[in-house]
This record gives structure tokens, sequence and C-alpha cells, in this order.
């Protein structure tokens, strides 16, 4: 992968001001707390039990991964549970986010749900995504060059959406709609790997009588 030394200051920026949206709402009982009450309560907040267990809960934080593809991706995500009602008879809902950019310019948005409302008669299921990903082409093969011979822009947007409405016990039934759009770039792509390309992979084969 080509280094990218001014988005590897960018995404420390990034990660530094993650970190301080989780410190400033904690910043005032940090002082009366000490240095690590902020980690103790997120820590309890996160692993402890809540003294109402019919409370919505809300937890977020911050990711870090790394892959070939991708180099270092810093990321944050968030989850929020809770039941209709606070009825804890009720099935639990979530509705799930992350978010996340990497070394490689390549960052998205990911949305999920599953919610459900009184009495578990309603039930909403669905995800929205968009994210730009791109992806740098080195050849075919171990002699391939160390130079990105291109780069493919792709970038993606797609909602799914279910609705279903209980019509007996434990039978649901509903309406499912995706809506999608994907677009694809290749910016410099030489002739000769668009020939490679289009090329099929092996030895010509033979026809064995049965």
């Amino acid at each position: 992968m080509i280094p990218y030394v001014p988005n590897a200051f960018r995404a420390v920026r990034l990660l530094a001001a993650v970190m301080l949206l989780f410190a400033l709402p904690q910043a005032h009982a940090q002082e009366a707390d000490g240095a690590g009450g902020m980690l103790k309560r997120y820590v309890n907040r996160v692993l402890g039990e809540s003294e109402d267990a019919s409370a919505p809960k809300f937890i977020n934080y911050p990711t870090l991964a790394y892959t070939p593809e991708t180099s270092w991706e810093i990321g944050v995500a968030g989850l929020y549970v809770y039941s209709a009602n606070r009825d804890s008879t009720n099935r639990l809902s979530e509705i799930k986010t992350f978010t996340f950019y990497t070394l490689e310019n390549q960052y998205g948005i990911w949305t999920y749900h599953a919610l459900y409302s009184d009495q578990n008669k309603w039930f909403f299921y669905g995800q929205a995504r968009y994210q730009s990903f791109p992806l740098y082409y080195y050849g075919i093969g171990r002699d391939s060059p160390a130079q990105v011979q291109s780069i493919i822009d792709g970038n993606s947007l797609i909602i799914r959406e279910r609705i279903m409405r209980e019509t007996w016990p434990r039978c649901m039934s509903g309406w499912n709609w995706i809506f999608k759009i994907c677009t694809e770039s290749n910016t410099s792509m030489p002739s000769r790997i668009l020939h490679l390309l289009n090329m099929a992979v092996g030895a010509p084969g033979i026809l064995v009588p049965v």
C-alpha cells in the first residue's frame, strides 16, 4: 500500500476528537472522582447491571482495526436498546450504528435496527449503509509491480426495510423492500491490464467421452 502521511495525521486528529467526545460528558464528574472515575463509570455503564431493568441503555465506543486493503481503520460504534413502553414482557429492540475512516481514504456509515412495538404486534427490521471504498490494483500474479496500476473507486448506498405484523400467534406477514445504488469508476487502468482481465485463466480443456 502507498503511505498517506497527511491522512495519518488526519486519522490521529479524528481519534483525538472521538476520545474528547467521550470525555466531555464526564468532565465534571472526573474532577470530583479523580482521573480513574470516568473510566470506571464507563465500564460500569457498559458491563454493569442497571438499577431499573426496563430502562433504555446506550453504549458507545471507539473501534480500531487493520487489514491490508484498508491499512488502519478508526471508527465509532453505538448501540441503543430498549423495550416498548419500558415493558420487559416486550421483546428487546435495538439500534446499532457504526462509522469508520481508513488511512486509504475509505469511509462509511452503517445503521441497523430491529424494533418491536407494544405486545410485539409490529416488527421493523432494516439497515442503511453508505460507503466510499476505493481499492488499489497492483496487477496479477507474484511479479506484479510495487506501484499502483489503477485506483477503483466504489461508492454504494443500500437501504433495506422489512415491516411485519403479527397475523396469527407466532406468525408474521408483511412487506420487504430494498433500495440500492452502486457506482464504480476505474481510473488510469492500462489497456494491457484490461486485456489480461478479459483473458480466461487456465489451459484449454479437452472433451472426455463417456
